[in-house]
């Protein structure tokens, strides 16, 4: 332990041991330190006694004991009720009429002996020692791992704009702003839906190329691709505007000089989610789909149908297999 620690341990020990020993000094009999000479009140004594025997190990232990062998565990605990009526209506009675005994530990030694009695007090001070330092442990590991967790938030909020915990769901696909929706968009990646049989063109293509590539096109829309494979742009009829029926300028007008350059692309790592974004903030129903934003080399297209499709059959997917899991 640190020396800070180890200060603090000092200065409990210390104040423990002078508030017994001022108050002890009030003291004149064992029965007033055992039983407080039989005038406090039995209701306080009941609460001091049930705060004592909850403890850190009981809110830290109990619930992963639960978690991991089921509810039966807790069966143990439903008849305590039963056994303190037992014990303060049959059991204790009995023992205080023992000649006024102030402690259990006397009814030890006048039936088994002084031996037997000096064993007792042993095991309750070893027991009492045990349970004590593995009180303190628990609750020690339990603020550190708090004030651990608080650290770190504040860390990543500043650095990050949002908790660490948000930032490992996200760097792992999932959102909880989101919802289960977004988290199953993202699941799915654009290389999976690619079309790679898409009508292209070469820069060097001619008007007259273009017009009847257009008119057999089941999409209307050409994209046009440089010598290396490289996305230059997109072309439709109604880029061609006025040269579309004007056959005097057919060889003098090529393909990038009609082109649309910069279109609205996705690389093959992109999810459903931002697939979903770019056609919605496009208004365009086919996407170039390029191997990535560096190279610009030209993969395929990805048409909206595709997008809502595979959403709704791994929306169907999902919900069998909670179905599935549901007992």
């Amino acid at each position: 332990m640190a020396v800070v620690d180890w200060i603090i341990v000092f200065v409990y020990a210390v104040s423990t041991i002078g508030l017994g020993w001022y108050f002890g000094r009030q003291q004149k009999s064992a029965k007033e330190y055992f039983i407080g000479s039989g005038k406090m009140n039995p209701v306080l004594i009941g609460v001091s006694l049930f705060a004592t025997l909850l403890s850190t190990i009981t809110y830290l232990a109990l619930p992963g004991e639960t978690l991991g062998k089921g509810p039966v565990y807790l069966a143990n605990y439903i008849v305590y009720p039963l056994i303190f009526l037992v014990l303060a209506f049959v059991v204790l009675p009995v023992y205080m009429r023992q000649k006024k005994v102030t402690s259990a530990y006397e009814l030890l030694e006048e039936k088994l002996g002084v031996s037997v009695r000096l064993l007792g007090v042993v095991m309750f001070l070893m027991l009492r020692l045990v349970w004590m330092s593995l009180l303190i442990y628990m609750t020690a590991k339990a603020i550190a791992v708090m004030v651990g967790v608080v650290v770190s938030n504040v860390v990543a909020q500043q650095f990050l704009g949002k908790s660490f915990f948000n930032w490992q769901l996200e760097r792992a696909g999932l959102d909880l702003k989101g919802g289960f929706e977004t988290a199953l968009l993202r699941s799915i990646k654009v290389r999976r839906l690619v079309d790679r049989e898409s009508e292209t063109v070469g820069v060097g293509s001619t008007l007259q190329e273009l017009r009847s590539k257009l008119q057999a096109s089941e999409t209307g829309e050409l994209f046009v691709l440089k010598e290396d494979g490289e996305l230059f742009g997109t072309i439709t009829l109604a880029d061609l505007s006025d040269a579309a029926f004007d056959h005097d300028v057919d060889n003098l007008i090529n393909a990038d000089d009609v082109a649309r350059v910069h279109p609205p692309i996705l690389n093959l790592n992109d999810d459903l989610e931002t697939a979903n974004k770019v056609i919605r903030d496009s208004g365009e129903h086919y996407i170039a789909v390029v191997e990535n934003h560096e190279t610009m080399k030209f993969i395929g297209t990805l048409h909206e149908t595709e997008v809502m499709s595979a959403y709704n059959k791994a929306l169907v997917e999902a919900r069998h297999e909670e179905h599935e899991g549901t007992p």
